[in-house]
C-alpha cells in the first residue's frame, strides 16, 4: 500500500517511528431539528439510554472516533422512531476529547425542566434547580 498525501495526513509518527492514526475527529449524531444524541444514565446499575438534547453539555453528547459505530447508532436510533432524520456530523476534538461544535451548528437551548407542585390546591411552576427539598 502506498502512502498518499490524504492517508499520510491522517497518521502520526512518534519519535520511535511508530505510525498511528490521528484520532482527532469525532462523529456525533444530529436529528432534523438540530438536536444531538445524548447519553442518560439514571444510576450506575441502570442501562444507558439516549435522548435528543441541545448539546450544551458536551460530555453527555454521544460521540465516537469510529464512523461505523456512528452509523450503527444512527440505525438503532432511527429504528425506534421512523420519523427521525439523522445525520452524522464530523467535528474536531479538543484536548479533553470533546467535540468542538461551531455556534452555527448548535440548536436553540431547550428550556429547563419545570416541576409542578401542588400547595394548598394551587399549582405553581418551580425551576428544577430550586426544587431541592
Amino acid at each position: 500500500m502506498w502512502l498518499t498525501k490524504d492517508i499520510f495526513a491522517q497518521l502520526t509518527i512518534d519519535t520511535l517511528g511508530t505510525i498511528t492514526p490521528k484520532m482527532n475527529t469525532l462523529y456525533i449524531l444530529q436529528n432534523q431539528h438540530g438536536y444531538f444524541l445524548q447519553k442518560v444514565v439514571a444510576d450506575k446499575t441502570a442501562k444507558t439510554h439516549y435522548i435528543w438534547g441541545d448539546g450544551q453539555e458536551l460530555n453527555k453528547t454521544f460521540r465516537t472516533l469510529h464512523k461505523d459505530e456512528a452509523i450503527n447508532m444512527m440505525f438503532e436510533s432511527g429504528s425506534q422512531n421512523v420519523d427521525l432524520r439523522i445525520i452524522i456530523r464530523e467535528y474536531p476534538a479538543n484536548t479533553k476529547g470533546l467535540p468542538i461544535i461551531p455556534a452555527e451548528d448548535m440548536p436553540a437551548p431547550l428550556p429547563s425542566p419545570v416541576i409542578e407542585t401542588a400547595e394548598d390546591g394551587a399549582e405553581e411552576a418551580v425551576d428544577a434547580d430550586q426544587a431541592i427539598s
